[in-house]
């Protein structure tokens, strides 16, 4: 039987790829080309490994970078008229003031030493000096930063953006997404109700109560929760994020303490005698409150009485 010619040459290459294919089965059996292959596929997986690596010291890097960054924005900002400013007058939204902090450790283009050399920007360098020993060219571009409240004692910070790296050894090229993430323990930063509330006259460590951190106080307690002072997670409180922001509504990741007024007193932090002294309502947004609290034997001790649900307390 004739072929046509779109048989013939649909025969021909045919016989053409079986030829090619025998060809490179041969050469895969030849022990050099074995050993080549295994080389390239050790290579990849050990460059695998160091990206995994990279992932999770990034992660590291996130929380040095974050955890500063928070310590900075409560000791070096005050905030006022929805802006955070400073002495110097500058201006800037939370999220571009906390991304530029973590990313390149400054605040308004100018270097702040408990941030420098723990930004991302440097980790980004050290990790450059690494990768060039290894014939990888890694860049990480794109970075994005933003922080976040889940619950009322962490708080978390992503940094996103696009991971490319190439493999000068096997010309390999890995392109994706890249994410890392943190939780901040608000436990070691310190409550930015009191630095801004005293005028940066006090800071006061955010304690978590031992007895009820979610509330409400024992009564047994009280005197303790307002000495030390130790806070309470409440839908009625305020949150970390929301005290450095200088943004005073309640919410579901609500934190709170009792002032000591006799310590407020001692450094002329002075308010009307009828005060609430839940922290937030006494330091920077001052309630009146006719409730006063069981187990404290200060006439001082008071609390607005729709928070009874959280302390106990009785209106005389």
């Amino acid at each position: 039987m004739a072929l046509t010619k779109k048989a013939y040459f649909f025969s021909l290459a045919v016989l053409l790829f079986l030829a090619v294919l025998t060809v490179f089965l041969s050469s895969r059996a030849d022990p050099g080309f074995t050993r080549q292959s295994a080389v390239h596929a050790q290579r990849i997986a050990e460059v695998q490994s160091f990206l995994d690596a990279v992932e999770r010291d990034a992660d590291t890097a996130l929380y040095v970078a974050s955890y500063r960054s928070f310590l900075v924005l409560d000791q070096e900002v005050l905030y006022k008229e929805d802006k955070w400013v400073n002495e110097d007058d500058w201006s800037a939204s939370f999220d571009d003031a906390y991304e530029e902090l973590v990313l390149y450790g400054t605040l308004v283009g100018e270097p702040i030493a408990l941030t420098d050399g723990y930004d991302i920007e440097q980790w980004l360098e050290n990790l450059d000096s690494l990768t060039q020993h290894l014939r990888l060219d890694l860049a990480i571009t794109g970075l994005e930063v933003r922080a976040r409240q889940d619950d009322p004692w962490h708080v978390k910070t992503s940094l996103t953006g696009q991971l490319r790296l190439h493999d000068a050894f096997t010309d390999s090229v890995w392109d994706y997404a890249f994410a890392a993430e943190t939780d901040v323990p608000v436990t070691l930063l310190n409550d930015p109700v009191y630095t801004k509330g005293t005028g940066q006259r006090y800071a006061q460590r955010i304690t978590m109560s031992p007895h009820a951190p979610e509330g409400p106080v024992p009564v047994s307690a009280m005197q303790d929760h307002i000495e030390e002072p130790w806070y309470v997670a409440t839908g009625e409180g305020v949150g970390f994020l929301d005290r450095l922001q200088g943004r005073f509504t309640p919410s579901a990741n609500g934190i709170e303490s009792l002032v000591d007024v006799r310590l407020m007193q001692a450094i002329g932090v002075l308010r009307e005698e009828a005060a609430s002294i839940v922290d937030w309502q006494y330091l920077v947004l001052p309630e009146t409150a006719d409730c006063v609290l069981e187990g404290v034997p200060e006439p001082w001790a008071l609390v607005p009485a729709s928070r009874s649900d959280d302390y106990a307390c009785s209106q005389p």
